[in-house]
């Protein structure tokens, strides 16, 4: 088995373990709606909500997006790497 090839299978095996282990620990969308009940009310008219509720909903949701961003970005470096080592650029 060359280097290389031990290199993919250790990449492959780090994604896939990677991949399980933050499964387990991502809240479903569910619990961000939960949490954040008061302030879709209030949103939609139909409630009211205590401050720190909307407070902690508001960063919650910022964490969320920020998250979110720096995901894309990661995955669009990657996908250039790829893309850079499958055609051999420089």
């Amino acid at each position: 088995m060359t280097t290389s090839t031990r290199t993919r299978i250790a990449a492959l095996w780090m994604l896939l373990w990677a991949g399980e282990a933050l499964a387990i620990e991502q809240p479903a969308a569910g619990d961000w709606y939960e949490d954040c009940a008061g302030f879709v009310r209030v949103m939609q008219g139909t409630g009211d909500a205590d401050d720190l509720d909307l407070t902690y909903c508001t960063g919650q949701t910022q964490g969320i997006v920020a998250g979110m961003e720096t995901g894309s970005r990661i995955g669009a470096v990657s996908m250039a790497s790829s893309l850079t080592v499958l055609f051999g650029l420089d």
